[in-house]
């Protein structure tokens, strides 16, 4: 396996989480905004 696959793989594994992490956040903050309003 090359090189610059296996890095490509692990940024590309960071992007999936940055964007679960992202996603996970913004519905809280939409519940919370509903919950305060």
């Amino acid at each position: 396996m090359p090189r610059r696959w296996k890095s490509g793989s692990i940024l590309a594994s960071h992007f999936c989480f940055f964007f679960v992490r992202q996603s996970l956040l913004n519905k809280e903050l939409t519940q919370f905004h509903n919950s305060v309003l």
